[in-house]
């Protein structure tokens, strides 16, 4: 009611007098809210006139400028685009469309490809004709292709001076020759750098393989540290690394997966082209394990020892995904790739023939060479692995080994395999054909050779072993037909 007085009056015309006789206190109350409406709606108008300041802006020279931050970030030194603009919603910045951005003097090599960059401006004075401060990049739907140190250690190893944040875009981590290795799919990026600390952050949530993992990474410059942390929450796999630079590196980094743990301490001391690795209380489903080895940079070289006790054989070493993913991925075809390791497996566990074992892994040039290689039968003898080979079948892995089983007491042998007395004779050797796939958990034996090795039989029959009562049955098959 009362604001319909207020209406009356101005339809009545009253004069002012006539409006404060009236109302003496409301009047200068409307009045107070008008000037208060207007000095709002005119604040704003200026506040957007000044935001508007940026678009009078060189043209030119702005572009300049971001391509300039943009060769920084990615250590290029040429980058093509679209289109530049600029707008104050929802925060001040220039945008710029479809970047190309190539690797330092190689026009031919992309480091990246980009949808959009944001550039959000500090509104500090934008009166500084062509001049603004950075506050924060944000990189939209990108292909970023990181193929050797230099382009990782460019983001991580300087300082970086503006907040960075890549959206919905994929990482391609790609060999010397280009070939993409993995894909990670970005769901956010965030790096920064912290000056009052002097380090830089990096916060990444994104896919790898198709799992979701989580990375998080600090560089202390103060301090010459790093600490990293990726943790895949689905599988439970977490690893953690703390490495330090002054005269000589030296890192202590943790994995763990499910109920194993390995903690393993690297160093440079000694030389700096070989860095020593030493194992720290690792265990392998709360089993110890104990594992050595050294790294030679220049020129490359490997060599590792394992030792481990009650360990499952086939699903910790052959049927296991990360075996057939080094296999393919890691060995196969690395030209660069030399070195040897050195396993001994004690009391090998959930298993009614293997009792200890040595596998030898000698690695020239990516050739895969197990020859020299050895599994303990209890009580019985030995098998050795003469030679391998390795075979992709619709990208899986077939380890082809070609094994000879030395029976050391057939009197146990015989009892193992329940054989009967009328199938028993003087047998010293077996020599056969193991193909191991990983990934469908098959072992299938095949090509058998009794005592010497061109006796050949059973060349066109596969057995198929799943299990003991499998094992046990082949064995007996084999000495019922053997007409040696």
């Amino acid at each position: 009611m009362k604001n319909l007085d207020y209406i009356k009056v101005f339809k009545k015309k009253y004069n002012l007098e006539e409006l404060r006789e009236r109302f003496p206190f409301k009047a200068k109350e409307l009045l107070k809210s008008n000037k208060i409406v207007i000095a709002i709606f005119s604040i704003t108008f200026l506040y957007l006139c000044y935001l508007s300041i940026p678009a009078l802006y060189n043209h030119n020279i702005i572009q300049q400028k971001l391509e300039n931050e943009i060769q920084s970030i990615f250590n290029s030194n040429s980058v093509e685009l679209e289109k530049l603009t600029y707008t104050f919603f929802p925060a001040p910045h220039f945008n710029i469309k479809n970047i190309i951005i190539y690797q330092k003097n190689e026009k031919n090599l992309k480091i990246a490809e980009i949808k959009n960059i944001n550039f959000y401006i500090s509104q500090n004075n934008f009166f500084r004709k062509n001049d603004f401060d950075i506050k924060e990049i944000k990189i939209i739907n990108s292909n970023i292709y990181i193929r050797n140190e230099d382009n990782l250690q460019n983001l991580l190893l300087k300082g970086i001076k503006n907040k960075i944040k890549i959206l919905r875009s994929k990482i391609f981590l790609q060999d010397k020759n280009n070939i993409t290795i993995s894909i990670v799919n970005v769901k956010n990026f965030k790096l920064n750098f912290d000056e009052k600390k002097n380090h830089n952050s990096l916060v990444l949530n994104g896919k790898v393989f198709n799992l979701p993992f989580k990375m998080v990474y600090y560089n202390n410059f103060y301090k010459n540290e790093s600490n990293l942390n990726i943790n895949f929450k689905k599988i439970k796999l977490n690893f953690e690394s703390i490495s330090k630079n002054s005269d000589f590196y030296s890192s202590k980094n943790e994995i763990r997966f499910l109920n194993s743990k390995f903690i393993t301490e690297i160093n440079n001391k000694k030389n700096n082209n070989t860095y020593e690795i030493t194992s720290n209380n690792s265990k392998i489903n709360q089993t110890d394990i104990v594992y050595k080895g050294a790294i030679n940079i220049k020129p490359f070289y490997f060599d590792f020892y394992f030792q481990a006790k009650n360990v499952n054989l086939f699903n910790v070493i052959f049927f296991n995904k990360l075996f057939e993913n080094a296999i393919k991925n890691f060995f196969l075809n690395n030209s660069n790739l030399n070195g040897i390791i050195k396993v001994n497996l004690s009391e090998i566990k959930k298993n009614n023939y293997f009792e200890d074992g040595k596998i030898l892994l000698n690695i020239k040039r990516g050739n895969f060479d197990l020859s020299g290689s050895e599994f303990l039968i209890k009580d019985i003898g030995k098998i050795k692995i003469i030679s391998n080979q390795i075979f992709l079948d619709e990208d899986k892995v077939n380890l082809q080994l070609n094994s000879k089983f030395v029976i050391e007491n057939q009197e146990k042998l015989y009892k193992k395999f329940l054989i009967p007395r009328k199938n028993r004779f003087n047998l010293k050797n077996i020599y056969f054909l193991m193909d191991i796939y990983p990934p469908s958990r098959e072992v299938i034996f095949s090509n058998f050779e009794i005592n010497e090795k061109d006796n050949k039989f059973f060349q066109n029959t596969n057995f198929t072993i799943n299990s003991w009562q499998d094992l046990r049955s082949m064995f007996n098959k084999l000495l019922i037909n053997y007409d040696g």
